[in-house]
């Protein structure tokens, strides 16, 4: 499987995504995300083969670091989830010029999550539908509320202390909170550890008829021998909705999943880095303090879960790697069976790769560095898609 390789813009290849899976006249159950994954709800209305689209849109991050001081000036105000709709053709296109948008307050399609507030600035980054939204109604979103204790490392995206849990007929006069900091320090508390929080997002989805909860986890350990303890590193932990606390195991028996232990290689032959996950040996007195690359490896930023025939296929984005990565999910499949092991299906690399030389899989030689991707979805039967957050030496208007 290969990144989808159109130059369109990323609100249509995720919209077109969208169109062609939500049945005319009824809201489309999956959770797709949007920029810095907010939910949405889809309902095609059938008059000019157009389809509407409500799209919720967060503010930006609570807290801001300046130097080693992190400053919230807006972490205690509660901000209302605001809506834009946004309508285009059910058919696949290729062109933004073909999406119009506006404000969508009031609209009777929301119900009580018109204007609901969050009890929190914003969400941290993330917030999802139910699968099942129609018949369950509910919508779970990461925020950060200092009740589990403030992050000592603050980086981008990150940190989250609790899944919260809204209901659409209720909106902000009800919800349930949820310890995924606790949950993410039991996960990994055999590691020795200086930092862990969840971070920037989840996916919903049942295993055995439960609804579970796919975390991405930030997390740094002690200064180790191999002088690797400095550095941000990625983990996945599965987590039961239904008890708040219930950690799913991976098939190995493991309470986590880490990308680094896994996957992870100091080498940096292109050779090697195919089917492993390449990491910067660095310490934290070599390190250049000016690239916050490999401070944090690789900065994980996305997940998504599907099936692909009779194999659950897990995968993921990190913004440093510029990486859509695609593994057996080890939450299903043994390492024994190729579970934890996948095809890394790269984008251009950035200036950090630390392979040589850098990986195109398959991609022009000529096509311009990404700076930074984010989000994966499944599309159609062998492609994904995946935003990029920033494009270097575009031509293009």
């Amino acid at each position: 499987m290969h990144p989808f390789q159109g130059s369109v813009g990323f609100a249509s290849l995720f919209l077109c995504l969208r169109a062609s899976e939500c049945p005319v006249g009824q809201l489309c159950e999956r959770s797709e995300d949007v920029g810095q994954d907010g939910p949405s709800l889809l309902q095609q209305d059938g008059r000019r083969g157009r389809a509407e689209e409500f799209v919720a849109l967060p503010l930006a991050n609570p807290c801001v670091l300046h130097g080693t001081d992190i400053e919230c000036p807006y972490r205690f105000k509660d901000q209302p989830l605001r809506w834009v709709k946004l309508t285009y053709p059910k058919r696949p296109f290729t062109s933004i010029d073909e999406v119009s948008w506006e404000e969508a307050e009031g609209s009777p399609a929301l119900g009580k999550l018109n204007t609901m507030k969050l009890g929190v600035h914003n969400f941290a980054l993330a917030a999802k539908l139910h699968p099942s939204f129609r018949r369950e109604g509910k919508i779970y979103g990461l925020v950060t509320t200092y009740k589990a204790g403030h992050p000592k490392h603050l980086t981008g995206g990150c940190c989250a202390d609790y899944l919260r849990v809204w209901h659409s007929s209720y909106g902000d006069a009800k919800y349930e909170d949820i310890n995924i900091l606790a949950a993410a320090e039991r996960a990994l508390s055999k590691k020795p550890l200086v930092f862990v929080a969840p971070t920037h997002t989840f996916f919903l989805e049942e295993f055995d008829g439960v609804l579970h909860a796919i975390i991405c986890v930030q997390y740094k350990e002690k200064q180790t021998d191999n002088n690797f303890g400095g550095v941000f590193l990625d983990a996945f932990i599965v987590l039961n909705l239904e008890d708040g606390r219930t950690l799913k195991k991976t098939a190995d028996g493991e309470d986590y999943f880490s990308i680094y232990d896994s996957l992870g290689t100091f080498s940096s032959e292109s050779s090697e880095t195919i089917y492993k996950i390449p990491f910067k040996n660095v310490s934290n007195k070599t390190r250049n303090p000016d690239n916050p690359a490999f401070t944090q490896q690789w900065h994980l930023n996305g997940v998504t879960r599907f099936i692909a025939g009779d194999t659950a296929v897990l995968a993921f984005t990190t913004y440093f790697l510029n990486a859509a990565v695609l593994l057996k999910d080890p939450f299903t499949h043994k390492s024994a069976d190729g579970g934890g092991y996948g095809e890394s299906s790269r984008t251009v690399p950035g200036e950090a790769a630390p392979m040589t030389p850098p990986h195109k899989f398959g991609m022009a030689a000529d096509v311009p560095g990404w700076d930074g991707v984010h989000n994966v979805y499944p599309y159609q039967k062998d492609h994904l898609t995946l935003v990029r957050s920033s494009i270097r030496n575009c031509s293009a208007p």
